[in-house]
């Protein structure tokens, strides 16, 4: 069945979680352990976008240092979109689960 959930009737029951026993205990750990590297990556960063021998090397570290400390920048999407095709359609479609919509008409 692949991805979705378990029922394959479109969620699951109400009131039930998709992950009953939570996040793995060990998952925090190993965050812990990769914000103890924090400075010393930022570090690296730095040194790179300075020195890097490769420009596309300095422009990455660059702009890796401005998303860890402004945050990544805003992306927007037109949704004005004209169309007369109903929205569930083109989900429905897209999930494999119709035939694409006639562009005859």
């Amino acid at each position: 069945m692949g991805r979705g959930n378990p029922t394959g009737k479109g969620g699951f029951q109400k009131g039930q979680s998709g992950n009953p026993s939570g996040r793995p205990k060990g998952s925090s750990e190993v965050s812990e352990l990769a914000r103890s590297y924090t400075k010393q990556a930022l570090q690296t960063i730095v040194s790179i976008m300075q020195s890097g021998e490769k420009e596309s090397n300095r422009l990455l570290a660059s702009q890796a240092l401005l998303d860890r400390g402004w945050g990544k920048a805003q992306q927007y999407i037109d949704h004005n979109v004209e169309s007369t095709t109903p929205i569930t359609a083109v989900i429905e479609y897209a999930q494999g689960k119709v035939v694409p919509p006639s562009s005859e008409g």
